[in-house]
């Protein structure tokens, strides 16, 4: 955890965030009222002081309002812990669920007034609704920087295209561009981000990005391959969540080569984006916390061997099916071996054939990729549950950056 946790400018603004950013979505209505204190006050002591908060609907039937009562659970958390509003960052966002009966500036207000605050520093926009244009709505938040109780604006989720036409209408309504994007963006999910069309977007507005969903739900953490219960655990089965799982059981060896955790590495490689100002994450413990800010020095050391590995992971995923808790009765066993750029060839066998085959000079990142091919198309031809890997181990480590004097993955 860094001495003093870096800021970074959000934008063109004048605001400056620390590299963590906390949410608090629903968390702090699930928990005591204590622990809800000691978490929030845990964050300030530690240097966090951007603090994002919205208007949830009541999902715990015990709330005294249908709606919003996670912004003034908020507001009263931040008073309880003696935090000065004026010295942090506290963003909120427009939903735009009540237009055009409730506009922008009354659903500030609302909101405003449920938390206990006079003003906040960043206003989101969420994404706009087929009824609410991008000029109707560039408009509406030009009405709301002129009231002088919001200091900047960003958006939540917003497409390529409509942040691009926002960046336009903003320079027409002589009002700033929105100075960030809050965007789902982790090992497992890169495409929103790294899209040419929405890197252009951010460019054209000079906007920093905000990741959000950094540890994909929880499910980089890498907790559930050892049958921790968690947010997840009656979702283990979703094939929608299958490929975060397995990739966050895969970060435990690279994790283990760093001396940290998967949830401070996935984290960390968020930090790295040259965009990112910082990282959202929600946290129910102090020690969830010390493992985000951990991430902030480990981004600065990771090298760009390190960061291949984890491109490599997330786009290959060859040793994460450690999940799988059984073994076919057809099970084949397969390996795999690199001997490094200077052998005179590495191969990767089955059955006494060889399959695929890295020649002199190349490097591991093109054996892995050679090896997934094969590894593919050998299963396209077998079962599944026979072709699956549920079982790996790993000497060494897979780079770009050098070669590896002996590297294997045996699959059971």
């Amino acid at each position: 955890m860094p001495a003093v946790l870096p800021h970074r400018r959000l934008g063109g603004s004048e605001i400056e965030v620390s590299r963590i950013a906390l949410g608090s979505w629903r968390t702090f209505e699930r928990m005591p009222r204590a622990e809800a204190e000691r978490l929030l006050a845990s964050a300030l002591e530690r240097g966090i002081d951007f603090l994002d908060d919205a208007r949830y609907d009541d999902e715990t039937g015990k709330a005294p309002i249908p709606t919003g009562y996670s912004e003034v659970l908020f507001g009263e958390l931040l008073r309880a812990v003696g935090a000065d509003p004026g010295a942090l960052t506290v963003s909120n966002k427009l939903w735009w669920e009540f237009w055009p009966g409730q506009d922008a500036i009354g659903e500030l207000e609302a909101s405003l007034q449920r938390m206990g605050l006079d003003r906040l520093g960043l206003l989101y926009s969420s994404t706009l609704p087929s009824e609410v244009p991008v000029p109707v709505a560039v408009e509406q938040i030009a009405a709301v920087l002129a009231t002088g109780r919001v200091g900047a604006w960003a958006v939540v989720n917003w497409s390529a295209a409509d942040l691009a036409a926002a960046t336009a209408e903003a320079a027409r309504a002589a009002i700033p561009p929105p100075c960030a994007a809050q965007l789902p963006y982790s090992l497992a999910r890169t495409d929103w981000v790294e899209d040419p069309a929405m890197d252009a977007a951010l460019a054209a507005a000079g906007a920093s990005l905000i990741p959000s969903a950094a540890l994909a739900g929880g499910a980089l953490s890498g907790k559930y391959s050892d049958g921790a219960a968690g947010r997840l655990s009656d979702e283990l089965g979703d094939p929608r969540r299958s490929a975060a799982l397995r990739l966050g059981a895969a970060l435990r060896r690279p994790a283990a080569a760093l001396g940290t955790s998967p949830a401070t590495l996935a984290i960390a490689f968020t930090l790295l984006h040259p965009r990112t100002a910082a990282t959202l994450i929600g946290a129910t413990s102090p020690a969830q916390i010390d493992a985000a800010l951990d991430a902030v020095g480990l981004a600065e050391r990771l090298t760009s061997g390190d960061v291949a590995e984890l491109r490599s992971l997330a786009r290959l995923r060859l040793p994460a099916d450690a999940l799988s808790s059984g073994r076919s009765a057809s099970s084949t066993r397969i390996s795999c071996c690199y001997l490094g750029s200077r052998a005179p060839e590495s191969s990767w066998c089955h059955g006494g054939k060889r399959v695929a085959s890295v020649r002199s000079g190349e490097k591991a990142l093109n054996f892995e990729r050679k090896v997934a091919t094969a590894f593919r198309m050998y299963a396209s031809r077998r079962s599944r549950a026979t072709a699956l890997p549920t079982a790996c181990s790993a000497a060494g480590r897979w780079s770009t950056a050098w070669p590896l004097a002996s590297t294997s993955l045996h699959f059971e």
